[in-house]
């Protein structure tokens, strides 16, 4: 019967102690759910574009470097768990069996007790061939000058250390994915962007072998083009080897299988950033993830000077035991203990004082390196924060240079096909307008890395410090490369110029119908008068008169009362017909488009205009076509 009790207990106690590891168990696997697969596949395996979101996640799921932080965390959880189990009474079972060769014994010797008594030595049995003994016993601590408490405190802080380590390095996860998506759309758009300008500039080389052909052009234009587009495809190579570089850092930042094809949603957003420098500070010295860590560091540091101190003191425990073994002559079936023990280590040569002398350097050592971690946090965020404004600062300079690359190259543009200036200048024209639309569309990405890095900074959201600014859309005709065939009509260069100057943007009316540009400078010291510069634009176009041939048709878009109506039409028309222009007669602004050489061109514009601006359209007979006024049909 109590042998049947003694195995109850035996079982019981068994599962009873694996009841908390099934229960942490399932609590892992909540906390820790299964990483799913990897997407794999060849080409197409990933049908729909990632957003900046859908990266963050997988990251986050799938990063080598973040999952190895979630494993430290782990290490020091179970540590905590081992250091408060150390607190309850640890229950043991041990078992013993013995075989002998023969049974034991003892031998009364003879005169023992008395002269002949016993008369010779008498072997009596003490025991069997074989025995077995089984002991249970259990051992609780009662006091440990605090070394318990304390390395259990000091697990927990550990613990919290890592914990805020594995958010650190899931923040500084999202902003390398940011920095790393970003980066990667930058670097698309700018090979987009050249991709569309070898395109173009092919399309020019043939125009231009075929002048060369008429003799229109010389050679030495010819393989000024071929060396332009020859830069350009080289250009397009060392952008398209940065493109797919970065392409494989956010596959190994995301845990997207290698051979897997990906493409992104583009996402340009120009922002402003307008939270001040102190504030950023004060959040970041709350919520920085690595100046938590240290200062949890430093709290276990000071459990160590106290688990250090814990050995000046006296160790006691209870240890109760329960022995059940096989009966003998000499011993009895059950056996019950109950000890109380106390250790105390009274002189050891200065150990223990050497251990604390050496937990509280550590404790000076680590205080000294936060204050030193801590101003180079202030610093990293004074850093990123400046970043922050100069590229905002930047984003404003080159939108300024772009706007004036436009203007430029449309002047340009202009003069080339008036056959005024070579085809090197309207390259350098070229050049420079897609160096600032790359500046300027580089510098708004630029911003976005930049915020990631700050935010990563002050280890803080700075969504409601944030606002959203406009982005400049340049003209549709500035990215297309201008490929007409220039007008070679050759004329003095002075004419040239003058017949430049004429185009009209915008004009007025001066006596009797006349027009000047009104975009044209006065020069207020040579005091010109109105008809002085009416009779100069005359003769000036008599003079271009006489080599180029005149137009025969134009065709007008509208005439309005109102100026201003008249010049919203004209910035619509003039994304697809730069040479549009406005003139006024009798009180009319008419909104033109002139250089139309043939009826059946007229009326093609006009059903494009009609398309394109859903407005109607007339063509007209120039006066140089007529003996009379413009013939409207």
């Amino acid at each position: 019967m109590v042998k049947k009790i003694f195995y109850v207990i035996i079982i019981i106690s068994l599962l009873i102690s694996l009841i908390p590891c099934y229960a942490y168990a399932v609590k892992d696997n909540e906390d820790n759910p299964p990483i799913p697969p990897l997407i794999k596949g060849g080409k197409g395996g990933l049908s729909e574009a990632l957003t900046l979101e859908e990266c963050i996640s997988l990251a986050l799921k799938n990063n080598d470097s973040l999952r190895a932080s979630l494993s430290d965390l782990d290490i020091h959880k179970y540590e905590t768990k081992k250091s408060y189990s150390e607190l309850f009474p640890k229950i043991s079972l041990s078992v013993q069996y013995t075989l002998s060769n023969k049974a034991p014994s003892f031998i009364i010797e003879k005169d023992t007790f008395s002269a002949g008594t016993p008369a010779s030595n008498v072997e009596l049995p003490a025991g069997e061939e074989s025995t077995y003994a089984y002991t249970l016993s259990m051992k609780q601590p009662i006091f440990t000058g605090g070394y318990l408490t304390n390395t259990y405190e000091s697990a927990g802080m550990q613990e919290k250390a890592s914990e805020m380590r594995t958010k650190g390095a899931g923040d500084e996860v999202v902003m390398k994915v940011k920095s790393v998506y970003y980066d990667l759309l930058k670097t698309l758009k700018v090979k987009e962007i050249q991709r569309q300008i070898i395109k173009e500039k092919e399309e020019r080389l043939r125009l231009a072998e075929e002048h060369q052909k008429e003799g229109i052009i010389n050679k030495e234009e010819v393989l000024l083009v071929k060396a332009d587009i020859a830069k350009q495809k080289f250009d397009l190579f060392k952008t398209e080897n940065e493109f797919n570089i970065k392409k494989e850092t956010l596959k190994n930042l995301t845990g997207i299988a290698p051979d897997t094809d990906i493409s992104l949603a583009d996402r340009l957003e120009n922002k402003k950033l307008f939270i001040g420098l102190t504030e950023s500070k004060d959040i970041a010295i709350k919520n920085r993830k690595d100046l938590s860590a240290f200062q949890y560091t430093i709290k276990n540091a000071e459990k160590e000077i106290a688990i250090a101190e814990s050995s000046f003191y006296p160790k006691s425990f209870i240890v109760g035991s329960y022995t059940r073994q096989r009966e003998t002559p000499l011993s009895v079936p059950d056996l019950w203990t109950l000890m109380l023990t106390i250790n105390w280590d009274i002189f050891e040569w200065g150990k223990t004082k050497f251990d604390v002398n050496r937990a509280k350097a550590k404790y000076e050592k680590l205080n000294r390196e936060y204050d030193s971690l801590k101003k180079d946090a202030m610093l990293d965020v004074e850093k990123k924060w400046f970043k922050i404004k100069e590229a905002e600062q930047g984003i404003n300079v080159s939108r300024d240079k772009f706007i004036h690359a436009e203007e430029r190259y449309k002047n340009t543009s202009l003069k080339y096909r008036e056959g005024i200036i070579k085809t090197a200048e309207l390259l350098e024209a070229e050049t420079y307008i897609v160096q600032s639309r790359n500046e300027y569309i580089s510098g708004i990405y630029d911003l976005n890395i930049a915020m990631a890095e700050f935010e990563f900074s002050i280890s803080s959201n700075i969504y409601p410090f944030v606002t959203k600014e406009e982005i400049y859309e340049p003209a549709t005709w500035i990215t297309e490369i201008d490929v007409k065939e220039p007008i070679t009509v050759k004329t003095d260069k002075a004419v040239k110029n003058e017949i430049f100057m004429q185009q009209p943007l915008e004009s007025k009316e001066i006596q009797g119908g006349s027009t000047i540009k009104t975009g044209e400078t006065t020069n207020a010291q040579t005091q010109v008068t109105e008809q002085e510069k009416i009779k100069h634009l005359e003769l000036s176009y008599s003079k271009a008169t006489r080599s180029i041939p005149p137009d025969k048709y134009g065709i007008q878009v509208g005439a309005f009362k109102h100026a201003d109506l008249a010049n919203e039409l004209l910035g619509r028309l003039k994304t697809h017909y730069p040479h549009a222009y406005i003139q006024v007669v009798n009180n009319f602004n008419k909104v033109r488009i002139p250089h139309i050489k043939s009826k059946e061109q007229g009326t093609q514009i006009i059903k494009q205009i009609k398309e394109e601006f859903k407005l109607g359209a007339m063509l007209y007979e120039t006066s140089s076509n007529l003996s009379g006024k413009n013939k409207s049909y």
